[in-house]
Parts: structure tokens; C-alpha cells; sequence
């Protein structure tokens, strides 16, 4: 069964005592590749787990990963990006916005074209400007 392991308690570990990822593969008896692979994903067998709590000289609860860094970890992984939430509510509020006449109820967009357009221009420039900063941050 694979162990989710804290990437940052496995760096931190490995720099404190100046080791370089070749030296703990030696001293734990694992592949090179392997404790690249566990550096980076976190995710590591029960058997390496073992192997570099024993290197280390520590428990693997040590190593684990805490609640916090799972709740960050799913953060960060997410595809949604609840930025994309700020232009959709100001279209929706364009769209729906209505002023009460006293003898009938008007569309904004109706009565005040400039109004609705301008609501229409900004979400859709926020939009635009949301977009191109997550792809940025997804390329990163």
C-alpha cells in the first residue's frame, strides 16, 4: 500500500543533514530513481517508506503528511479557479439588474444601454485578464 509522504519533511530532512539525493538512495538501499520519484510525488511504498525513515534514523510519522498540507496539496491541484466566479457575477448582475418603473419593471440594458455596456466591457476585460494569468500560472 503506497503512504503519501510530506515532500517538504523529506527535503527538509535530506538538506539538514547535507545529504544529496544519491547518498540517502545509498544509505536507504533504494533506487536513485525512486527517491527522485518519492521527492517529488510524495508517494512512496510502505518498503521505501521504511527504508528512509530507517536512513534518517526517525518515525514515518514524521514523514507524513499532516491535514493541513492535504487540504493545501488539493488546493493547489485544483482545476477550478474561483477567480473565474468574479466576472461571471458582475455578467449575471449586468444581466439581471433591473430598474422599477412605476409602471412597469425595465431592463438595465434596456433603459441605459451605455450602463449595460460598460458592465458588459469590465466583466469581460476581468475575464480575459483571469484567463491569461491562470494559463500563465499552469505553465509554470
Amino acid at each position: 500500500m503506497d503512504m503519501q509522504l510530506s515532500v517538504d519533511k523529506l527535503k527538509q530532512q535530506r538538506d539538514f543533514r547535507a545529504w544529496t539525493q544519491s547518498h540517502l538512495a545509498e544509505v536507504a538501499d533504494i533506487s536513485l530513481r525512486t527517491i527522485q520519484r518519492i521527492e517529488k510525488s510524495g508517494v512512496a511504498s510502505q518498503a521505501s517508506a521504511q527504508s528512509i525513515c530507517a536512513a534518517y534514523e526517525i518515525k514515518i510519522e514524521d514523514l507524513l503528511v499532516n491535514a493541513i498540507e492535504k487540504v493545501i496539496k488539493i488546493k493547489n491541484n485544483s482545476k477550478y479557479n474561483p477567480k473565474f466566479l468574479i466576472p461571471a457575477i458582475v455578467t449575471l448582475g449586468m444581466a439581471v439588474s433591473f430598474k422599477f418603473n412605476s409602471k412597469e419593471v425595465v431592463w438595465l440594458w434596456q433603459s441605459e444601454p451605455s450602463v449595460g455596456l460598460a458592465f458588459g466591457c469590465v466583466s469581460l476585460g476581468l475575464f480575459i485578464v483571469l484567463f491569461y494569468k491562470s494559463r500563465q500560472n499552469k505553465n509554470v
